[in-house]
């Protein structure tokens, strides 16, 4: 019997914006070496969950886990290490170099 390792964890997820529900109790985990898709129409939620669980939203209600620890415990630099976001259309500049980012 093989033992799976969770790798992330989203429990009881909840996200809004003013009055409009995006994310109501989402719940899902995702084992080591599984691959998931999200899929749905727009604006269901798929790129929303992905700004939560790279912080970019912060969880006003639930629970995200990386490897059995909160994501607020992580520090942004520590996290981006595990968990990268790009999005289709950006205009933000970031403050360090790409070799800022992978040297450590």
């Amino acid at each position: 019997m093989t033992t799976s390792e969770t790798i992330i964890e989203v429990r009881g997820v909840s996200f809004r914006f003013g009055q409009h529900a995006i994310l109501n109790e989402i719940t899902f985990s995702i084992q080591k070496g599984e691959y998931i898709s999200i899929i749905g129409p727009n604006g269901s939620g798929k790129t929303t969950i992905l700004r939560c669980l790279d912080r970019i939203y912060p969880v006003p209600m639930g629970n995200i886990q990386i490897h059995g620890i909160s994501l607020a415990a992580y520090k942004q630099k520590n996290l981006a290490k595990l968990i990268g976001y790009v999005p289709q259309i950006t205009s933000q500049a970031f403050s360090y170099t790409v070799f800022e980012f992978i040297k450590e």
